[in-house]
Order: structure tokens, then C-alpha cells, then sequence
């Protein structure tokens, strides 16, 4: 146990010269804002969006897609909330500022996925639906 206490505190000095290190004296520092201006709007079923894990996502021709996706809608998981899956595409104009929201865009509701995303298209690899994994691949134009 001695031997693990000495080697995280060798791993925790390697790692801190190594931040001194990286840093130039005079350097400027990247400074980052978050903000939250760019809110999923609500859809069929979800008036208000409360966000969505494992959705499709990507920017297709000055667009940026978000598709599918799961969430708890009503309450948290640890309150005994019920998973929902969708099947709604969400369409942001990257030049007007605006959300298109399409119910039921997908066959059947998705989430989970992989996404290979092309200057033109995207195409979905894997993903997980209700029942059962979906291996089948489709594009977005």
C-alpha cells in the first residue's frame, strides 16, 4: 500500500512539471465563455426540452443536425422516471439563426450511435433502439 502512495504522489509531481513546463513565460492564455444561448426547442411529447444523451449530432451543408437521442422527460431516473427514446430531428440554420424541429423523423426511435459526418452527408454506423441494437447504416442529405 506504501508502494501505490509513492507512486501517486511521483505521478502527481510528473504531471504538475509538466503543466509548468508547457506554459512560456509572456504566453497568452486561451480564455473560453460558456454559455447556454443554443437550447434544444421542444417537440411532440417533450414541451419543454430538458436535453438528450446519445443523439445523433453533426453539421451537414451550414445545418447543424440533432436526431434521436433518450432522456428522461418528466422526472430523474432516481425519482422512478421512465426512459423515452426519440425519433425527432432537430435542424439548426447555421446563417438564420433558427430551429426546425421534424416529429418522428427516424422509423423508430434511436440513440446510442456512432456518426461518420462528410462535408455533404452523414451517415449513422451503430446504434441502439428500444429493443435491440440497429446495425443498419442510412444517409443525410
Amino acid at each position: 500500500m506504501r508502494k501505490l502512495y509513492f507512486f501517486i504522489l511521483y505521478l502527481s509531481l510528473i504531471i504538475s512539471y509538466m503543466n509548468t513546463a508547457c506554459s512560456r513565460k509572456g504566453e497568452n492564455k486561451i480564455v473560453m465563455q460558456w454559455e447556454n444561448s443554443l437550447l434544444l426547442p421542444g417537440c411532440t411529447g417533450m414541451l419543454k426540452n430538458v436535453g438528450l444523451a446519445g443523439a445523433y449530432s453533426g453539421i451537414v451543408e451550414d445545418k447543424l443536425l440533432v436526431l434521436g437521442g433518450a432522456n428522461f422527460p418528466d422526472k430523474y431516473p432516481w425519482e422512478g422516471g421512465v426512459k423515452t427514446w426519440w425519433s425527432t430531428l432537430y435542424s439548426y440554420d447555421l446563417h438564420m439563426d433558427k430551429w426546425t424541429v421534424y416529429d418522428d423523423f427516424l422509423n423508430s426511435p434511436l440513440a446510442l450511435t456512432t456518426l461518420l459526418a462528410t462535408p455533404n452527408s452523414a451517415a449513422r454506423l451503430f446504434s441502439l433502439g428500444i429493443e435491440s441494437p440497429h446495425l443498419k447504416s442510412f444517409f443525410l442529405k
